[in-house]
This record gives C-alpha cells, sequence and structure tokens, in this order.
C-alpha cells in the first residue's frame, strides 16, 4: 500500500468472493488528514469500466475529514472467466499529485454461490430420533460495505 501523509485509504473487504453473474460492493473510506482540502480523484485499476461503478469518481474533503465510496462489482452479462482478479484502487488529490493513496484488494469470481443447509436438530440421541433439512440457495449479491469495521 502506498500512502501519503495527508490522504488515507481504506477498503473493506480486501479479498471477496463473487458468482459470475453476482455483484459485490466495497467500502473505501478516504480520509484527509491534512491541513488543507483536497479535491481527491477515485481510480480502479486492474478491471474494466464495465465490471465496476462507484457513488461518486471523486470527493472533496477537509481538513481532518473522511468520507465512504461505494465500489460496486458486477461483471459484465457475458461470460466471466473464473478467477483471481487484482484490483488496484487509488486516491490522488487533483491539487497536488505526490499526495495519493492506494490499496490492493482482489476478487475472486467462483462457480455460483452454491446452497446452504441447515439441520436441526444439531445432535441426536438414538437412531430413531428425526433430522430436518432446509436447504437455501446462497444469494449472488453481496453488500460488503454494510458490514461493521
Amino acid at each position: 500500500m502506498l500512502m501519503s501523509e495527508s490522504i488515507r485509504l481504506a477498503v473493506r473487504p480486501e479479498t471477496a468472493h463473487l458468482a459470475p453473474e453476482g455483484r459485490l460492493v466495497f467500502l473505501l473510506v478516504v480520509e484527509n488528514t491534512s491541513r488543507v482540502a483536497e479535491h481527491c480523484l477515485i481510480a480502479v485499476r486492474g478491471l474494466r469500466a464495465d465490471w465496476y461503478s462507484r457513488d461518486r469518481p471523486s470527493v472533496l474533503l477537509g481538513p481532518g475529514v473522511s468520507t465512504s465510496v461505494r465500489l460496486a462489482v458486477h461483471p459484465p452479462d457475458a461470460p466471466t472467466t473464473v478467477g483471481r482478479y487484482p484490483i488496484v484502487v487509488q486516491v490522488v488529490s487533483e491539487d497536488t499529485s505526490t499526495q495519493r493513496a492506494s490499496r490492493d484488494i482482489e476478487v475472486i469470481v467462483d462457480v455460483g454461490g452454491g446452497v446452504r443447509m441447515d439441520l436441526r436438530p444439531t445432535e441426536v440421541a438414538g437412531l430413531r430420533d428425526t433430522l430436518h433439512t432446509a436447504w437455501q440457495p446462497c444469494s449472488k449479491e453481496l453488500d460488503h460495505a454494510s458490514s461493521r469495521w
């Protein structure tokens, strides 16, 4: 991670799994620790433009202020290759290009979300006990931006 003295960047999560037709959201937190306002561009490298969207491409931060931006990753409808996709998120000051911060993150595209199974009761006492199962498909959409730090 490259970090300047005045701009900080945190990303949650740093690695996430995604089904080929799915969507997930990363939370980017940009902080200005300087004593002057900074207008910062948010760049994404390693993915084609049709794979992602952001709440906004830039932020204006007053001194000591932080803000969050959602980065949604959504592979296009065309067949998506299963594999690892390293991404670099970079925040660069438009006022002085030497003020910048970056984070490496990774999207792992795998074959679907699978299924979840619930088994009740969790323990049995003998051969005549009955187990009940419930199967539920896992969601294709993950929103990591709503999870707590």
